[in-house]
């Protein structure tokens, strides 16, 4: 325990690239406080409500393991002063001071199962400034009329050529599903099972009628029903059908179980407590994935997250995570946001269809362990479903999160790898791709089996 205490708090400092714009003041922040107990009592429920009680006075706790599949109905417990989310040893305690300050002492402590206690920060989806800059529009010029001037002139190698591919919607395929080669294999995602944790979907949508589609709502208020389309538009990159209503395929694991949790209102917005809990929930669906278009506004390491991420992880269960759209190429580089920025989530970068890194897209952060981009993924103009039976193209890490989660499961169908092994496959099989500092795209591009 001494050593994971030592690692967790160092690992919670700011650190950025140079380029990037420093975090300088906290996320918001509700009316809870996140705890994060020691990995040798998840599970232990009676362990954690004895230390709370002695800790705290708190005699009781709504438990995620008293709800039948594992997913706390948060309105339905909102009298109470304790949520634990049992899979991942968190909870979530209402604002009081004194009973802060206890567990923070406690978490310095070896005699305390106390890891960590945090903020409930605000969440919000992945999307990024719709406006990009004069710089990069020439930039991307240049880059296309060296390419074309390589190519006229037969200079460049095949291999080089292939990696700088410029791509486009076909009639049958979306760009995306072409640069990962989904459209070229015959695996569905059968037998995976994908949770998309996000402002919900669009469940009226043609594409998704009649499909056996799980879902639950971890905002108060609110049904899983999207009212947003953020939501709709991830969900449809991993489980859009083989043959939609209308136009060209836009999904790549159809065959997938998907679970839908809804953590983003649909104002698009949501906390930590809602995040943590669906995750939860995932884990005790035994999800294979669980695909996050998400991001908090800091730079720094939530141990909530971290520890859920591995956590989730060691039941083999891959959290992937968009890194975040806050660079402003070339004047900035941005950071890793949490909760992509644990070193146990795979945190996506995005693309374009000049294989260039998105002009939005997150570096990996500098000096931070873990907090560094894993993998890229195609993540502009990207056309996918939106609300109303509709189609239409969205920018972000957001985006090119969901073609990694779908591409994940196509491993899963094949080769059975769990966890860190789908993790590890992931990552091995990217392609490399030319003239990409790999601080913004980790491994590659990822690439179906």
């Amino acid at each position: 325990m001494a050593g994971s205490r030592s690692s967790h708090r160092s690992s919670s400092s700011d650190s950025n690239t140079p380029g990037s714009k420093p975090d300088e003041t906290n996320p918001p922040s509700s009316g809870y406080f996140i705890v994060t107990f020691d990995q040798s009592v998840v599970g232990d429920q009676r362990a954690v409500q004895r230390e709370l009680k002695d800790l705290t006075g708190i005699r009781s706790l709504a438990a995620s393991s008293e709800f039948a599949d594992g997913a706390m109905a948060l309105e339905e417990v909102e009298d109470e002063e304790c949520l634990y989310f049992n899979h991942l040893g968190i909870a979530a305690i209402k604002s009081d001071g004194d009973r802060h300050d206890v567990l923070t002492r406690a978490s310095a402590s070896e005699a305390s199962n106390v890891l960590a206690v945090e903020p409930d920060y605000l969440a919000r989806e992945s999307e990024p400034a719709p406006a990009y800059g004069i710089e990069y529009l020439r930039g991307y010029r240049d880059a296309i009329n060296d390419l074309i001037d390589k190519l006229i002139k037969g200079g460049t190698p095949e291999s080089e050529v292939a990696e700088a591919a410029i791509f486009a919607d076909s009639s049958s395929s979306t760009w995306g599903l072409q640069a990962t080669k989904v459209n070229l294999t015959s695996l569905t995602g059968r037998g995976a099972k994908i949770a998309v944790l996000d402002t919900g979907l669009d469940f009226n949508h043609v594409d998704f009628q009649n499909r056996g589609i799980v879902s639950k709502s971890f905002v108060a208020g609110e049904s899983a029903q999207d009212g947003r389309g953020h939501g709709t538009h991830c969900a449809g990159t991993i489980y859009g059908p083989k043959r939609p209503a209308s136009g060209r395929r836009y999904g790549i694991a159809f065959d997938a179980q998907l679970l839908i949790g809804k953590v983003l209102s649909n104002a698009g917005t949501g906390w930590t407590r809602q995040i943590v809990a669906a995750m939860d929930w995932a884990v005790a669906q035994s999800c294979h994935v669980i695909s996050m278009s998400l991001g908090t506004d800091t730079s720094r390491q939530l141990i909530a997250y971290g520890e859920a991420s591995k956590r989730a992880l060691d039941a083999g269960c891959l959290v992937v995570a968009a890194a975040g759209n806050n660079a402003d190429r070339p004047a900035s580089t941005g950071y890793v946001e949490p909760p992509a920025n644990s070193k146990f989530a795979m945190a996506v970068g995005a693309l374009s269809r000049q294989s260039r890194i998105a002009p939005f897209s997150a570096r990996s952060n500098a000096g931070q362990d873990g907090g560094k981009v894993d993998i890229a993924a195609p993540g502009m103009a990207v056309y996918s479903s939106t609300p109303g039976s509709t189609y239409g193209l969205k920018d972000g890490t957001s985006m090119a999160t969901p073609h990694v989660a779908g591409i994940a499961a196509l491993w899963y169908e094949k080769t059975q790898k769990r966890g860190r092994d789908l993790f590890a496959a992931l990552q091995t099989s990217a392609a490399s791709l030319s003239g990409v500092d790999s601080l913004d795209c980790g491994a590659g591009l990822v690439q179906a089996p």
